[in-house]
């Protein structure tokens, strides 16, 4: 009897199960731009479908009560006497079996329901709250409220990838009952928070279930704005650093810098998104009104002054919106396009005083509505344009405005005060920065230090909270937080004092800093050390500090006091010099390579060399280099007087992204080393793999130290994480392709079947628990980006988050001969005792130099340390 009861229950759960599963599935609509036409029927048919299912649900149900009463019935009459012996006879046998079957039948019937993931509906007071939050820049809070309210767990909104997500929470806002409503919130949001992607994919799929012009206007918009978010980061990716930088000053991009092919696609593509808006509207819209002015603005900063010119001349009304926060941000965004325009044209210019009545009923609205942080945005604003005045000012031919600076300065401090009061850190900041700038004008240069000084306290106090989002998105990292630190350190060098030299390395070592956190989208802080002591026998530290009007150089040798040399090079001059040589490496043109090396042997090292002759224990020179400097080998610098590379002077080299992130500790002895490596060609994420001669490099390796290997196959993200935790490496030697960009999604190192990014070797690396930290990873098939000028960041990056004390890694890829010639020399090296990493590292390259196949420095100069030299 107990087999046909197995057999019986069995059975029934299998009905359940295949009932489930059944009621489960369903197709999903693809989110594709180009099928608009067909987004109503689409629309329809789901929820014709989706109506099917619930009603589907609800009949299984109506079947399932039925034959649960038939089955109590003959169970109950079958086992009447035998439940008799071990129940109570108080209790009614078929109330037991009613009660344990019930259970049955819930346990089976739940998974239909639960497979269709039916959401609690999202109250107006819920998405109130979470607009109102979006509204006021907190932008991670909103994630958090909203994913919550579809009852999805918090922590999706750290998530960098949420593509295995995606599904399920666009299912889950199809079940509501305002769908279309929520896929364009939550699209905003996370914009908001830097997933632009993932917020491109959410408003496209809003757009295929948008039944309304409205609807689809609004989703439009956003997307325009998203994809504009995309073309600003992929521009900031590769564009040089802003030098005064002035908020209310407009500049034609494709005049002043060269834009990425992928930014101008992205900026194109969301000019078509707000034409699709703005066709799709009746005038009194208040998202025509802003589909116009995103527009405008976009259209100025292109260049694309015929549509500029037409906006401008249609007079975008804001009469018909209500006094809103958004009504003034919309004010102040047509007075900039206005101010912007007016600098563009002389014969179509706006009155200024328009522009000027604009700003003040924009914080005449604001005192109405009684938001502190929309009083202090909009005064904060005027201000910007009064300083935009002070500096038209100083211009040749333009209206004389002397006392614009005083008044901008009074509604600075004024639009300060309502920040603070406010707690609103992101905004106060940027006041703080403009009085900064405004009392330099002021020639009040105390006061302007203390106000930079102020700004990047604020900055530090909320780049906590910026790291859970992209802050690139709110901040963009070239425009609003790196200038703050430049022009700062620019003030204080005005000086020589040893305290304004110890200051500027160290907003320099904090820009680095805070450069890489924004790159890898992480707080750094625990592995910061606070006061790295400079003062290390043997080593010689030297910062090179690229300033809009010079080049700055500041060293320090031991036992000596910082000192420095300038140089009256502007920024552009030592980026084309720099950019140049770079190009120039990897295609061995070698006429090129000595002219654009020596000019930088002159700027970088020949004002040292006398202080470096009179401390002759100099062994090695660490560098912490700044902008596009990161880009180059510094042992191709050459010295035209004596007619040799710096690699053939007797002093090792090394590199540093932030001596803040790396100790100086001597190095452990090496004990045993993880090889792993590729040489194969493959095919991952539609990439495909030149085959690499990495067995006679990794052979050479065992013969010199105790190896473990992970070779082709084996060279996976959990064989990797299993060596790495149970056993001790000092050493972890990768020779497989690899690629560094100021991207992080480009960023990677391939394993066999997967492209390990700088967030999976932390993961897989740091793990080790039988150590403190690896002593070395090398890197020995790698190369950066060409034409990105931030690529060096992710080198840096996976040397950060790998946890190693070095790494050793290649700027370019070169010939598999030279680098296994290369690496036999560096392991004999380093087993030598008292020889450290850089000097092993020196040796080598050395010997390749002196090889007549491998002279050019295309085959020895790529390689280079980043961390502790020791």
């Amino acid at each position: 009897m107990a087999r046909k009861r197995s057999l019986f229950y069995g059975a029934i759960q299998s009905f359940l199960s295949k009932k489930a599963e059944g009621r489960g599935q369903r197709a999903e609509p693809t989110p594709n731009p180009s099928k608009e036409g067909n987004r109503r029927q689409e629309a329809e048919g789901k929820k014709a479908t989706e109506t099917e299912q619930v009603q589907g649900n609800w009949l299984f149900l109506f079947l399932a009560s039925f034959w649960t009463e038939v089955l109590l019935r003959l169970i109950t009459y079958y086992f009447k006497t035998r439940i008799n012996r071990i129940i109570q006879p108080t209790l009614s046998p078929r109330v037991v079996i009613g009660f344990l079957l019930g259970i049955f039948l819930t346990v089976g019937i739940l998974p239909v329901f639960s497979k269709t993931s039916v959401a609690s509906p999202i109250s107006r007071e819920q998405l109130e709250k979470i607009q109102t939050l979006q509204q006021s820049g907190r932008y991670y809070q909103a994630c958090v409220n909203l994913v919550q309210a579809l009852e999805f767990d918090r922590e999706i909104c750290q998530n960098q990838d949420l593509s295995e997500e995606f599904d399920s929470i666009a299912k889950k806002i199809e079940q509501q009952p305002n769908p279309v409503q929520i896929m364009g919130i939550f699209g905003n949001i996370l914009r908001g928070i830097g997933r632009l992607r993932l917020a491109e994919e959410f408003l496209e799929r809003g757009l295929d279930i948008a039944q309304s012009p409205q609807s689809e206007a609004k989703l439009s918009l956003s997307l325009g704005n998203t994809l504009r978010a995309l073309g600003n980061r992929e521009r900031d990716r590769q564009a040089a650093s802003i030098d005064d930088y002035l908020p209310w000053r407009c500049m034609n991009l494709s005049q002043v810098e060269e834009i990425p092919s992928s930014a101008t696609g992205l900026y194109q593509q969301a000019s078509a998104r707000y034409e699709q808006a703005i066709a799709n509207l009746p005038p009194s819209s208040t998202t025509l009104v802003q589909a116009k002015l995103n527009r405008l603005s976009l259209a100025l900063e292109m260049g694309d002054d015929d549509v500029a010119q037409t906006l401008v001349k249609e007079q975008i009304n804001l009469d018909n919106l209500p006094n809103h926060q958004t009504k003034i941000y919309a004010q102040i965004n047509l007075a900039k396009s206005l101010t912007c325009w007016n600098g563009r044209s002389s014969t179509e210019a706006v009155d200024w005083e328009l522009i000027q009545n604009l700003l003040e009923i924009a914080v005449q609205e604001a005192e109405e509505l009684q938001d502190k942080r929309t009083i202090s945005y909009a005064l904060g604003n005027w201000a910007g344009f009064y300083e935009y005045f002070a500096w038209l000012a100083q211009q040749p031919e333009q209206p004389t405005a002397n006392n614009w600076s005083k008044k901008a300065l009074e509604l600075t401090q004024d639009a300060l005060w309502y920040a603070q009061l406010s707690g609103a850190a992101d905004i106060a900041y940027q006041w703080q920065w403009q009085l900064g700038r405004l009392s330099e004008v002021e020639e009040n240069q105390q006061d302007a230090i203390a106000y930079y000084k102020a700004a990047i306290q604020s900055l530090k106090s909320i780049r906590r909270d910026l790291l859970t989002i992209d802050s690139d998105v709110q901040f963009s990292f070239r425009d609003n937080v790196e200038p703050v630190y430049r022009e700062l350190v620019d003030l204080l060098l005005k000086e020589s004092s040893p305290k304004s030299l110890n200051q500027a390395i160290q907003l320099i070592d904090a820009l680095q800093l805070a450069e890489l956190e924004n790159f890898l989208r992480c707080d750094l802080s625990q592995l910061v050390n606070n006061q790295p002591e400079l003062n290390q026998k043997q080593a010689a530290f030297i910062y090179p500090i690229i300033l809009q009007d010079r080049l700055e150089v500041i060293f320090k040798l031991p036992e000596q006091p910082l000192e420095r040399r300038s140089h009256q090079i502007n920024r552009s001059t030592v980026e084309k010099t720099v950019k140049e040589l770079r190009q120039a490496l990897p295609r061995k043109d070698s006429s090129t390579i000595i002219e654009k090396a020596k000019q930088l042997y002159k700027w970088l090292i020949e004002p040292l060399e006398e202080a470096l002759e009179k401390n002759p224990e100099v062994e090695t020179l660490v560098f912490v280099l700044d902008g596009n400097l990161r880009n180059i080998p510094m042992a191709v610098l050459y010295d035209e007087a004596a007619n040799q590379y710096l690699l053939e002077k007797n002093y090792a080299l090394a590199v540093f992204p932030s001596l803040q992130l790396f100790d100086f500790d001597p190095s452990q002895e090496k004990s045993q080393v993880l090889a792993a490596g590729i040489s194969e060609q493959r095919k991952v994420e539609n990439r495909i793999f030149a085959s690499l001669q990495v067995d006679a490099e990794i052979q050479h390796i065992a013969q010199v130290l105790p190896t473990q290997q992970l070779l082709n196959s084996q060279f996976t993200s959990t064989n990797l994480e299993k060596k790495v935790n149970s056993d001790t490496f000092s050493v972890v030697h990768l020779a497989t392709h690899g690629n560094f960009s100021s991207n992080p999604e480009d960023t990677f190192i391939l394993a066999y079947n997967e492209l390990l990014r700088a967030r999976d070797l932390n993961n897989l690396l740091r793990g080790n628990k039988n150590s403190e930290a690896i002593e070395l990873m090398v890197l020995s098939a790698c190369k950066t980006a060409e034409g990105d000028k931030r690529a060096a960041l992710g080198l840096a990056g996976l040397a950060v988050r790998a946890g190693a004390r070095s790494t050793l890694a290649t700027l370019w890829q070169v010939g598999d001969d030279s680098t296994v010639k290369l690496m036999e020399q560096f392991y004999n090296q380093l087993k030598e005792p008292g020889v450290t990493k850089a000097e092993a590292l020196h040796r080598a390259q050395q010997a390749l130099l002196n090889d007549q196949h491998y002279q050019n420095p295309s085959s020895w100069a790529p390689y280079i340390l980043v961390g502790n030299w020791r």
